[in-house]
């Protein structure tokens, strides 16, 4: 068992894991399923994973920097492409990775914001907060990033809430925040990851969001059609979930959708599964076979269809969600002590009880 700090899912169906101690790919065999160490990613510890339309896998580590694997050949190359616009060696702290729909490749880091390269022309742009500018990324911790079905990008912080990047202007950004003035806005700062819902949305019209965060599970429907005509989306409904709704742990680290809808949820404390036309929360640990009870950020993903599969410190956790039941069975009620006046009382002769509690059906007492 080990760390697994990211995961994806290749186009050719194969499963890539990142640990605090290397690069672990899949191979489909004759025997299922086998699992290898990539020899030149043996000893890092990847942070992000993401993967381009020409079949190279972008790999972002703790403090090594950029990787990329090629999964025609199987070679790895150190690319220091923030090196011309970031001095600070932050740059090669690679919180989160995604390849947009326009071939750019997103990199988040850990302290210096968040970078754009564009693998077509190969042009770059750097983004970093500015204290006195609103429209600048709110934080420069870049923990996720998310294109959603309309093509958003959607850019979670440590700190400064969830920000949406605009094209114009040469880039600017909206902040959906805890601080925003309205009630729509979110419950906390640090993003952890989010998921868009492909299962519960109404229409094209509406866009269900889940925001993992510090403080419980966030919900924001976006209303399209009053946001086609301006940047800044319109929010219709924001909905909050913590442990008083019977969240297991307020952090949320990843969110996985299954095929009814409902979500499964790698937290702090276990995995948590939220029944969404039951509106209730059912909560796994380890006396379940769950491996693990603290979650990494955004390590979760659905694969094959079937299978949900959900990283911890401690390893990996796959399941399908249709093999799952809630146990049915009720234990009868048992009486294992009797006690007056906070004095537990044994069978005897001049006591109240003849023989002992647990073959006991009446019991008298004088008051």
């Amino acid at each position: 068992s080990q760390n697994t700090t990211t995961l994806l899912n290749t186009s050719n169906g194969n499963l890539i894991v990142g640990t605090d101690n290397g690069l672990i790919y899949s191979i489909k065999s004759l025997k299922g399923i086998e699992l290898n160490k990539h020899p030149q990613l043996s000893k890092e510890n990847i942070w992000s994973l993401a993967q381009d339309k020409s079949e190279n896998i972008w790999i972002g580590t703790y403090g090594q920097g950029l990787f990329q694997l090629n999964l025609k050949n199987n070679k790895v190359v150190n690319h220091d492409i923030l090196k011309t616009i970031i001095i600070s060696q932050s740059r090669n702290f690679i919180k989160s990775l995604l390849v947009d729909d326009k071939n750019n490749l997103w990199i988040g880091t850990w302290g210096v914001g968040l970078a754009r390269f564009n693998l077509s022309n190969k042009e770059l742009t750097h983004y970093h907060h500015v204290s006195n500018n609103s429209k600048s990324i709110s934080h420069d911790d870049v923990w996720v990033i998310y294109q959603d079905s309309k093509s958003r990008i959607w850019i979670g912080t440590s700190g400064g809430g969830l920000n949406l990047f605009d094209q114009s202007n040469g880039g600017i950004f909206y902040r959906l925040n805890s601080d925003s003035q309205n009630q729509q806005g979110l419950n906390s700062n640090s993003i952890y990851s989010i998921c868009e819902s492909s299962i519960n949305t109404n229409s094209d019209d509406e866009t269900i969001l889940w925001i993992g965060t510090s403080n419980g599970l966030n919900k924001i429907v976006i209303d399209n059609l009053a946001s086609i005509n301006s940047p800044l989306p319109k929010i219709k409904k924001a909905m909050h979930y913590t442990t008083q709704n019977g969240l297991a742990d307020n952090s949320i680290k990843s969110i996985v959708e299954d095929g009814k809808g409902n979500l499964w949820l790698g937290t702090s404390s276990g995995i948590s599964l939220y029944d969404i036309d039951k509106n209730i929360f059912i909560n796994y640990n380890s006396a379940d076979g769950v491996i693990g009870n603290d979650f990494n950020f955004s390590a979760g993903l659905k694969y094959d269809d079937d299978l949900i599969i959900l990283g911890s410190t401690a390893g990996l956790n796959y399941f399908n969600p249709r093999s799952i039941e809630q146990s049915s069975y009720k234990p009868d009620v048992m009486l294992t002590d009797f006690l007056i006046f906070n004095k537990s009382i044994k069978p005897a002769s001049n006591s109240a009880l003849s023989k002992t509690i647990f073959s006991t059906e009446v019991i008298s007492l004088s008051h």
